[in-house]
C-alpha cells in the first residue's frame, strides 16, 4: 500500500529538493494527483498476504478483483474472483503476491503485460521469476506501464542492470517483509504450529502446491 499511495500521489517528482522553488507547484499539478478512490486493485494470488492488502485496500475504497489457483471461492466479500485475461485488463494498481512454480514463472509476460492498462502499475512481492523481465523492459521502451518491484530475477541484481534507476520502475532490495514486529510474528506463527501439529490440528499458512 505504501508504494501504490506513492505512486497515486507522485510523491517522488511532488517532494521539494534542495534548489527548487514554489512554484514548481504549478508545473506539477497541471495534472491532477491521482487517487486510490474506486480504482482496480488486482491480486495475482490469494493469499495471507494478498488478504491482508485487500483489507488495506478496501478502507481506501477500492474495487478489489483476484485471480487464484486454488480455485477456492473468495475468503472475503470486498475481493471478486476474475479470470487471469481479466485481472490484466481491469487492474489499475497489480500487486503479485503468488507462489513460484511451474504455473507462475514467466505468467506475467508478453501477453499478459500488453493486455494492462497503458498506465497501470504492477507491483512485485512475490518472487522476481513471475514477471518476464524482457517483457517488461519491452514495456517501458513502448513508455507503457510502470512498476515498484521489491523482488527480482536475478536477484540481487548486478551492477548496471536496466532496471535499477529505470524512470518507470521503483526497485528496492527485497524489504517489504521488513518491520519491528517481523521476528516476533514468525515466532509466535512458528510456536503456535508447533503446537498444531502435535495437537494433530491444521497448520497455520500450509503451502499444499
Amino acid at each position: 500500500m505504501a508504494v501504490i499511495l506513492a505512486h497515486a500521489k507522485r510523491l517522488t517528482a511532488t517532494t521539494l529538493k534542495m534548489g527548487q522553488s514554489w512554484p514548481l507547484r504549478e508545473s506539477l499539478l497541471d495534472r491532477p494527483l491521482g487517487t486510490l478512490q474506486q480504482r482496480t486493485l488486482g491480486l495475482l494470488g490469494l493469499g495471507q498476504i494478498a488478504q491482508q492488502v485487500a483489507r488495506f485496500a478496501a478502507a481506501f475504497d477500492m474495487k478489489i478483483i483476484a485471480t487464484r489457483a486454488s480455485g477456492k471461492p473468495s475468503p472475503d466479500a470486498n475481493v471478486h474472483l476474475v479470470s487471469l485475461q481479466e485481472l490484466a485488463a481491469q487492474s489499475d494498481h497489480l500487486v503479485l503476491a503468488a507462489p513460484i512454480d511451474a504455473t507462475t514463472r514467466g505468467l506475467v509476460g508478453a501477453e499478459f503485460l500488453a493486455a494492462m492498462k497503458a498506465d497501470a502499475h504492477i507491483v512485485n512481492v512475490a518472487r522476481g521469476a513471475i514477471i518476464d523481465g524482457e517483457a517488461l523492459k519491452a514495456e517501458f521502451d513502448r513508455d507503457r506501464l510502470w512498476a515498484s518491484i521489491d523482488v527480482t530475477d536475478p536477484e540481487p541484481l548486478p551492477d548496471g542492470h536496466w532496471l535499477i534507476g529505470h524512470p518507470r520502475a521503483r526497485v528496492t532490495p527485497h524489504l517489504s517483509w521488513s518491520s519491528p514486529d517481523t521476528a516476533r510474528r514468525v515466532l509466535d506463527r512458528l510456536s503456535d504450529n508447533i503446537r498444531r501439529l502435535q495437537a494433530g490440528e491444521p497448520l497455520m499458512g500450509e503451502v499444499t502446491r
